[in-house]
C-alpha cells in the first residue's frame, strides 16, 4: 500500500498537484514505518522533499531530502540515492545553485547504480541546467560531476544540507509523522 501511495505521489508530482503528492506521500511513509519496510521510507521522503521545492518551502525539501538521504544509505539503496540526487538537484536549482545541480546530476548520470528509467527525466533537467550556465561552466561542473565518488558525495551532502538546515534553526532529526490529512 505505501508503494502504491508514493507512486500516486510521483504522479501528483508530474501533474504539479505538489499538495496532494504531500498527503499521499506523508500517508505512505507513515504505511512503511508501521509495516517496517525501511526500503521504501527514502522513496516517500524524496516524494515529500519535491513536494515541499514545488510549494516553495525550501526548508522543508532540505530537511526531507537529507532525511531520503540518510535512509537510502541505511538500506544501502544505491539506485534511490541516485534518484535522491535528482531532488537536491532540483532544490539546489531553486535555490540558485544550478553549476551544482548539474554536478550532482552528471555524477548520478554516470553511475553503474543508475536506473535508466530515470535518464529522460534527468537528462531534461541537465539540458535545461546547461541553457542556464555560461557554456565553460556547464563544462566544468559537468567534469566534476564525472570525476566524483559516489560515497564522498553524499557524504559531504549529508553534512552540507545538515549544516544549512541547522543554520536555519530547524530541527535535524524528523519530526514526529503527522496525521493524514483529509483531500
Amino acid at each position: 500500500m505505501s508503494v502504491a501511495l508514493t507512486s500516486l505521489g510521483e504522479i501528483a508530482l508530474v501533474l504539479g498537484e505538489y499538495s496532494e503528492a504531500d498527503q499521499l506521500a506523508q500517508k505512505g511513509l507513515i504505511l512503511a514505518e508501521k509495516c517496517s519496510d525501511p526500503t521504501q521510507v527514502p522513496v516517500c521522503l524524496r516524494v515529500l522533499g519535491l513536494a515541499a521545492c514545488g510549494l516553495g518551502d525550501l526548508k522543508g525539501a532540505r530537511r526531507y531530502l537529507h532525511q531520503a538521504l540518510e535512509a537510502g544509505m541505511t538500506v544501502r539503496a544505491m539506485p534511490w540515492v541516485l534518484d535522491i540526487f535528482h531532488g537536491i538537484a532540483m532544490l539546489l536549482a531553486a535555490e540558485g545553485e544550478r553549476e551544482g545541480a548539474l554536478e550532482l546530476l552528471t555524477l548520478a548520470l554516470h553511475h553503474p547504480a543508475y536506473a535508466l528509467i530515470m535518464r529522460d527525466r534527468d537528462a531534461s533537467l541537465v539540458a535545461q541546467l546547461e541553457a542556464e550556465l555560461p557554456p565553460d561552466v556547464a563544462a566544468e561542473a559537468q567534469e566534476r560531476g564525472r570525476a566524483r565518488d559516489l560515497e564522498a558525495t553524499v557524504a559531504e551532502l549529508l553534512i552540507e544540507l545538515q549544516e544549512e538546515s541547522v543554520a536555519a534553526g530547524e530541527m535535524v532529526s524528523r519530526p514526529p509523522l503527522p496525521e493524514p490529512r483529509d483531500s
